[in-house]
Formats: C-alpha cells, sequence, structure tokens
C-alpha cells in the first residue's frame, strides 16, 4: 500500500474493513447482474467528493488496487431510455445486489435505495440494519 494512502488512514483514523479478496468475491458477484451495467459512485480516501453515478469496470475492482476505495454504492435500478414522450425504463435489481452482497459478507448500509459498501468506515460511524424501500 502506498505510504501517502497509510498516512492517509492514520491520521483521519479509518479501519479498513475489505481486502482485495473480498473486493474480488463482490466484484465477481456483482458482475454478474445484468452483465455489470449497474450505476456506481465511488469515493475514493484522498477525494474530497465521490464520483458521478457510471457503469464501472469490475476487472479493475477485482485485480487492481482496491486499498484507495473508502466506499462504493450501487444504485439497483438501470434506466433505459424509450424517448421524449414515454417515461424511462426502470428495472430494480434490489434483491440480487443485495443477494450478491449478503451472500459475500461484504460490509454494505442502504442510503436512500442505493447499496453502499464500505471499504474504510471513519470513526464514530457504524453500520445499523435497515429496511429498504423498494423502487416502484
Amino acid at each position: 500500500m502506498d505510504r501517502r494512502i497509510l498516512n492517509y488512514l492514520q491520521s483521519e483514523g479509518l479501519a479498513s474493513l475489505m481486502n482485495a479478496t473480498k473486493w474480488r468475491e463482490v466484484a465477481t458477484h456483482l458482475q454478474g447482474i445484468e452483465q455489470g451495467r449497474l450505476p456506481v459512485r465511488v469515493k475514493y480516501l484522498l477525494d474530497e467528493e465521490p464520483s458521478g453515478y457510471a457503469c464501472l469496470d469490475w476487472e479493475w475492482v477485482r485485480f487492481g488496487d482496491t486499498s484507495i476505495i473508502e466506499w462504493l454504492e450501487i444504485d439497483p435500478v438501470i434506466r433505459t431510455f424509450r424517448g421524449r414522450l414515454v417515461p424511462d425504463k426502470a428495472e430494480d435489481f434490489s434483491d440480487a445486489v443485495e443477494l450478491a452482497l449478503r451472500t459475500v459478507g461484504a460490509p454494505f448500509s442502504v442510503e436512500g435505495r442505493c447499496f453502499r459498501i464500505w471499504g474504510h468506515m471513519r470513526p464514530g460511524t457504524c453500520l445499523i440494519p435497515q429496511e429498504r424501500s423498494r423502487i416502484k
């Protein structure tokens, strides 16, 4: 791990919740849901703000340096544009995402309708199980 990352983790008091093997398992399971097309945003350790939602290269998660991920958030709804006069088609994969995360034992929380996988956790933050509301 990069010395800069280690210093940041120590100075901020972050606890690591995931390792490369666990990230690999998460990526393998999530990549199988709709060919990995779920919208994802990532909060990297040294970034002030998370990225915007986009498709993620799950191969990078499987084989890259995942120690720099503070959290990764998955929107389980894929919206498909059908035209200007017709509402987008919305497909909800919440059940599949939740099953995948529970199967591998990934530390996650539900933030609104999204699933947040925690790579590192800040002091004073705790994971509280909660009910998720279904997207209609």
